[in-house]
């Protein structure tokens, strides 16, 4: 009937509570099939809203939520977006994980980068170059059993690209968060966090010579734990990525 390019039109209102309702309806639409999504991109909604990103939310926390979910029905989807219409958004990511805390946040910011990440090396390197690798490494050592999670997923996913984009992740100290988690006592419930961490350290272990040589000299002294886990350990996943 019309609505997506009034839906769009709207988005330039001044009204932050009609933006919000906008974004909503919007994402609700683009969440309904990767073909709604596309008819929505292709009428260029992202350019209107990456500056909405940088308004002040303080008075919408819920609002900017809901903004985060958004992102991650325009960026996910099988097939996957165009991916011109979606790099635009990287700087907006980039912005949301630097300046939140918030676990819906976090991983909603995390889940799109991980989208991205599949649209393969060239995407990649538009995320490492906003410098969100050394945010992406803080996450595997906070609080947020959540966080965490989502953290490491993404980790793992570009630690399985290029040499070049392992050793960003290397610069940003990634080996010793990593390790951390792998010699950490969690309850089985976890586990699959440490299964995790084993994982993304094999993707470093896979790359050069050099690289695989730096996960030695970070982690020998870790390295008879490493060698229980595989020779002792009861977990199947545990075992196999060590």
């Amino acid at each position: 009937a019309g609505a997506i390019p009034v839906f769009v039109r709207l988005l330039a209102k001044d009204n932050a509570n009609l933006v919000d309702q906008v974004i909503w309806a919007l994402g609700n639409l683009a969440g309904d099939s990767p073909s709604v999504r596309d008819i929505i991109l292709a009428k260029r909604v992202v350019p209107l809203l990456v500056p909405i990103a940088h308004r002040s939310w303080e008075s919408s926390f819920l609002g900017l939520q809901t903004y985060a979910w958004v992102l991650t029905n325009f960026c996910g989807g099988e097939p996957l977006p165009d991916p011109e219409y979606v790099e635009p958004l990287i700087p907006v990511l980039n912005h949301l994980l630097s300046i939140n805390r918030d676990d819906q946040i976090v991983k909603d910011v995390c889940l799109s980068l991980t989208f991205l990440v599949r649209q393969g090396p060239d995407m990649v390197d538009a995320i490492l170059r906003t410098e969100i690798a050394t945010r992406l490494v803080l996450l595997l050592s906070g609080p947020s059993i959540e966080q965490l999670q989502v953290g490491l997923q993404l980790i793992g996913d570009i630690l399985a690209g290029t040499e070049a984009q392992t050793q960003h992740l290397i610069d940003a100290g990634v080996i010793p968060a990593l390790g951390c988690i792998v010699m950490s006592h969690a309850p089985r419930e976890h586990e699959i966090i440490q299964r995790d961490a084993y994982w993304a350290l094999s993707n470093i272990t896979a790359g050069t010579k050099a690289q695989a040589n730096t996960v030695f000299r970070t982690l020998v002294l870790r390295f008879p734990e490493i060698i229980r886990v595989i020779t002792h350990g009861d977990n199947a996943m545990l075992r196999r990525e060590a």
